[in-house]
């Protein structure tokens, strides 16, 4: 986002680790809506991580041990049990970015997966 983006002003943004439980119920407490954003274009499985500090707009590079399940779908589901655990009886929005298969309308992951390299399957099924 751009400094000063009248429309991003009411975002918290915070660094941290996004598998960080404390972390998580911790900024769940205080916040009204939810949006996880997490991704990896290349985990450290697939021996291609280095990549990402190219393809990256963040320049970020896989941890070692990352893998697409660790970083997208466990932060994923650990941002929601601290939306859950700090609800409180409220119900609020929670939003799960992906560009999954974008680009790829008509095509399933049965249908693509014997023809891609393994990491793409494994991306493909932790979105």
């Amino acid at each position: 986002p751009e400094p000063g983006d009248v429309a991003l002003e009411c975002v918290t943004w915070v660094a941290g680790d996004a598998g960080d439980s404390a972390l998580l119920e911790k900024l769940a407490a205080e916040a009204d809506a939810f949006v996880h954003s997490v991704g990896l274009l290349l985990d450290a499985e697939s021996g291609l991580g280095g990549l990402n500090f190219i393809t990256s707009g963040s320049r970020s590079v896989p941890g070692d041990g990352a893998t697409y399940d660790s970083v997208m779908r466990s932060t994923a589901l650990a941002l929601l049990s601290a939306v859950q655990a700090t609800a409180k009886g409220t119900e609020r929005p929670f939003c799960f970015v992906s560009a999954n298969e974008a680009g790829w309308p008509e095509a399933t992951q049965a249908a693509l997966e014997p023809n891609l390299p393994e990491f793409v399957g494994r991306y493909l099924a932790a979105k």
